[in-house]
């Protein structure tokens, strides 16, 4: 499984994130804290500064996630699904990425995976990874955009 600075960089983009559904087995980089602070600064650019909080769950009869700041200050979830989605940066798994872009003939997936990667120049930014090259595959094949120097970028055919 990637978990390369590059791949969470390319993972975090609204085409990805937006349609993922937290499931167990997931693997996720934590980016923010619960009250939106961004954790990471080696990876991510802030000048907010960290926070400590102290994660409180309430049972599930209750029917909801909390979590509270130093100053006292609450947030509750609905779910630990929101939870994740609101403080984590989904990394698909290859199979993930997969059927993201699953076609009724596995064979024919699998033809445009192959024409892709022969196709296709990556210039300065060569996959490390099979989710790398997936990702790339299906950010082409399904919103026509490709990564290069940092960032997903639409392209016209």
């Amino acid at each position: 499984m990637d978990k390369t600075k590059e791949y969470i960089k390319q993972s975090d983009c609204p085409e990805i994130q937006d349609g993922w559904q937290p499931e167990v087995g997931d693997h996720v980089w934590r980016k923010y804290t619960v009250f939106g602070e961004e954790i990471d600064k080696d990876i991510w650019e802030s000048d907010k500064s960290a926070e400590v909080i102290i994660l409180h769950f309430k049972s599930d009869i209750e029917g909801y996630w909390g979590a509270t700041n130093s100053n006292g200050e609450e947030r509750i979830f609905n779910s630990a699904k929101e939870l994740h989605k609101t403080t984590s940066i989904w990394l698909p798994r290859q199979d993930q990425l997969q059927k993201m872009i699953w076609s009724s003939s596995e064979f024919s997936l699998l033809d445009n995976f192959r024409n892709y990667v022969f196709a296709t120049n990556f210039k300065d930014s060569i996959p490390v990874s099979m989710e790398q090259l997936w990702l790339a595959f299906v950010m082409r094949e399904k919103y026509n955009k490709v990564w290069e120097n940092g960032k997903w970028y639409y392209i016209e055919d």
